[in-house]
This record gives structure tokens, C-alpha cells and sequence, in this order.
């Protein structure tokens, strides 16, 4: 019976399901990415820019998106600027310095 089990399970979950005794038995160590994760803003710090930006994009669908160039940057400047995600310059993330 158990071995009726084992063949069908590496038939279905393939032949890394041999190399494993039992459910579980191995595990794996899972390491985070090194970018696009951070952490959510729960205490709302930057939802005002969030929501100009998610508006923003709304409403420009069927146009471009360049006009809210300048929103997405101030939501990245305020993330980085509460700790909710890793400082980085903004030209790195493909955003001129404006000239005054």
C-alpha cells in the first residue's frame, strides 16, 4: 500500500517526490529577495501620495502615464523616507533631477 502511494505521489508531484521519505521530511531554506519586497505601510504614512498616484494612473489608462511621473516619486521619497523601503537614489530608479 505504501508503495502504491509513493509511485502514485511521484507521478503526480514528479520525481522530486522520491528523493523525500515523507511529507515534509525536507525542507527548504527560502531566502527573500534582495528587491521589490518591502514592508506595507500599516500606519499609513504615505497613503496620501499612494492615493494621488493610484488616481493618477486611473485616470491617465488610455494616455500616458508620464504625467504621474512626478506622484510615483514622491511616494518612493516618502517610503524611503519612513523606512518602508531601502534608500536609493531616484536617478538609479530612472528619475531625472529636475533643473531650476
Amino acid at each position: 500500500f505504501t508503495e502504491n502511494i509513493s509511485q502514485v505521489c511521484s507521478i503526480v508531484f514528479g520525481s522530486s517526490f522520491n528523493s523525500m521519505n515523507n511529507f515534509g521530511s525536507q525542507r527548504q531554506v527560502v531566502k527573500p529577495p534582495l528587491r521589490g519586497i518591502f514592508p506595507l505601510d500599516h500606519g499609513g504614512e504615505c497613503k496620501v501620495f499612494m492615493k494621488e498616484y493610484v488616481t493618477c494612473i486611473k485616470k491617465a489608462q488610455k494616455s500616458s502615464h508620464a504625467e504621474c511621473r512626478d506622484l510615483s516619486k514622491n511616494y518612493l521619497q516618502c517610503r524611503m523616507d519612513n523606512g518602508l523601503m531601502a534608500k536609493e537614489n531616484l536617478e538609479k530608479m530612472g528619475f531625472e533631477k529636475k533643473e531650476k
